[in-house]
């Protein structure tokens, strides 16, 4: 990203909280901490603004909701974030950037989908986009962007194989691989502040 940009994004991780945070199904929230980390930036309580001022344009936010009803807990954030970004700079444009995990490709990959594409079964982005319909700011030109990162799947597809597999700790190497997707993501990121950014 180059130059001055009006564009804020949201950046809200989903996963499971307490005991199942450090889950591969909160794949989500261990690259937010790791995404944080990197550019040395707070993880917000409810998307209030408290990015470092090197960039400005990302505020962290993790999910305390349990993965099946993420949606109601993002949307209030997200609706915080908007009336104080607007407040700040009434010319803001903003979007919301959701991390999450990624059954279906490899631990570390990453893929980057529109909020209207398919959830794919993903009980957690059900949750995200039914209440974004629901509020209408879809409807208002406030787009979701979602970044799945891998997690592997096991052997089988069933659900006596897959839930365990999912609620498990990654192992060290999985782990590694999920944290090493920073500078992916934050690609990713940049080239949606451009892309919302531009005049």
């Amino acid at each position: 990203m180059t130059g001055f940009s009006r564009a804020r994004l949201l950046i809200a991780s989903l996963g499971n909280p307490g005991d199942l945070l450090n889950t591969r199904h909160s794949a989500g929230h261990i690259l937010l901490r790791s995404l944080a980390a990197s550019l040395s930036i707070s993880i917000s309580s409810l998307g209030n603004s408290t990015a470092c001022p090197h960039f400005p344009q990302f505020t962290l936010f993790q999910s305390k909701s349990y993965m099946n009803n993420s949606g109601p807990g993002v949307l209030k954030a997200y609706q915080h974030f908007i009336r104080e970004k607007a407040s700040e700079d009434p010319d803001t444009t903003i979007g919301l950037v959701v991390l999450h995990d990624e059954l279906d490709s490899k631990p570390g990959d990453i893929r980057v989908r529109r909020g209207k594409a398919s959830h794919n079964g993903h009980n957690g982005i059900r949750s995200v986009m039914a209440s974004l319909q629901g509020s209408g700011l879809q409807e208002k030109g406030h787009g979701l962007l979602r970044i799945g990162i891998g997690i592997g799947r096991p052997n089988g597809r069933s659900p006596d194989e897959v839930v365990p597999y999912v609620l498990e700790r990654p192992d060290r190497t999985q782990l590694a691989r999920i944290q090493g997707c920073t500078t992916l993501v934050r690609s990713a990121l940049d080239k949606e502040v451009d892309k919302i950014g531009r005049p």
